[in-house]
């Protein structure tokens, strides 16, 4: 569903029914995306809009285009990625003492990586484009899930136990996007 407004312009409305709660969002456009409960009556919709009209016109304006890359750029960042990332994976992991199974390259639009309880270390090609500081930062914040399976204050003793200055981390990969 696409809700049009004068001063936010196009807004793309998801409904999904495993969300209980509501979330805005930007696209690599620079578009709100709206995701809702399915059942939300609309008129609540329109007034949620309204009344956050503010919140979302500031976060608007925090919105710079990403340059977008070629298919030749993310096919050569996709196979520097599949050469070089694993290995550095691996590579801290015996260094810190973290287990996991498996390794898997995406192209996630949202996410730099995740572990699953499984033990699969899933990682954005993207990463590749990070200061190396950065991408030492999220392998090592997708290791500590091996032992921690949260966000935990555990979890971050853990993450600052290896990254002292992880906050400054998360703020600097803030400013970045993966590959689109």
């Amino acid at each position: 569903m696409i809700i049009e407004d004068q001063d936010l312009g196009k807004i793309t409305v998801r409904r999904n029914s495993s969300t209980a709660q509501i979330k805005f969002s930007l696209s690599t456009k620079g578009n709100i995306n709206m995701s809702v409960p399915r059942y939300l009556p609309g008129f609540y919709l329109q007034r949620l809009i309204r009344n956050s009209k503010p919140e979302l016109i500031r976060m608007k304006s925090k919105y710079t285009p990403q340059n977008r890359l070629t298919a030749a750029e993310v096919k050569a960042a996709d196979k520097k990625a599949r050469q070089l990332l694993p290995i550095r994976l691996d590579s801290l992991a015996k260094q810190y003492g973290y287990k996991y199974n498996k390794v898997r390259l995406s192209h996630a639009t949202t996410r730099w990586g995740s572990y699953s309880s499984r033990g699969t270390v899933s990682l954005n090609v993207g990463l590749i484009r990070l200061p190396d500081e950065l991408i030492d930062y999220v392998l090592i914040h997708e290791l500590v899930h091996s032992k921690h399976m949260n966000h935990s204050a555990a979890f971050w003793q853990e993450v600052a136990s290896h990254v002292p200055d992880y906050k400054n981390k998360r703020k600097q990969i803030a400013k970045y996007r993966p590959l689109a």
